[in-house]
């Protein structure tokens, strides 16, 4: 081969090197994002799950993964809810990221968070705060423990997790019996009203009439 033609070649294998290289690039995902662009902030088998445990201004509930199935303080859980909301958490993912740190956590509606999440898999946990939306609605502000960055968790993956954490709100009411004197609520568009009955009043063992 003449000098010439092997400086050709070696020119058209830098080239076809280059082009290799800017071909690569775009067309592989940025690092740390997903097919949809989503911003990756934690990843968790959801299988490796046992416990999820949900804490908010309602209380505090704890899931715990029973054969194939869950359950919490008040009985089986929804596993179709569960499963939808286990999702969510284990694949982690943003929209965007709004600071890489927060200095006033109150501001987003994080110190105390609208909703507290911890899951326990493999020996480790995973805790989540999420707070307010954001002005636009387009989101709610999340940090994740161990990470300093206040990310954007997308308004429609939260929906799904809000829905869960309805289901799984404890319903018992911190409340004196011994003060407890009318009990009211609705059902069918009716109002019911009940009161109780005086001790001397009662017949067997009833304490609530009706009111008419």
């Amino acid at each position: 081969m003449s000098k010439k033609s092997l400086v050709i070649v070696i020119a058209l294998v830098a080239v076809a090197a280059a082009l290799s290289i800017v071909l690569y690039n775009l067309l592989k995902e940025p690092e740390g994002k997903t097919d949809d662009g989503l911003l990756i902030v934690n990843e968790v088998d959801p299988d490796s799950v046992d416990t999820i445990e949900v804490e908010s201004d309602g209380g505090k509930s704890t899931l715990t993964r029973e054969g194939g199935g869950w359950t919490y303080e008040s009985g089986e859980a929804d596993k179709l809810l569960t499963e939808a909301a286990l999702t969510q958490l284990s694949y982690l993912y943003a929209s965007e990221v709004i600071a890489e740190s927060v200095d006033e956590p109150e501001k987003f509606g994080l110190s105390p968070p609208r909703v507290k999440v911890k899951l326990a898999a493999g020996g480790k946990s995973h805790t989540y705060l999420f707070g307010e939306p954001s002005s636009d609605m387009r989101g709610y502000y999340l940090i994740m423990e161990g990470d300093p960055r206040l990310y954007l968790f997308p308004a429609g993956n939260y929906a799904q997790i809000e829905k869960a954490f309805a289901a799984f709100a404890p319903l018992a009411l911190d409340i004196d019996q011994k003060n407890l004197t009318d009990i009211a609520f609705s059902t069918s568009g009716r109002e019911v009203a009940l009161t109780i009955i005086p001790t001397g009043e009662r017949v067997g063992n009833e304490m609530w009439k009706l009111n008419e």
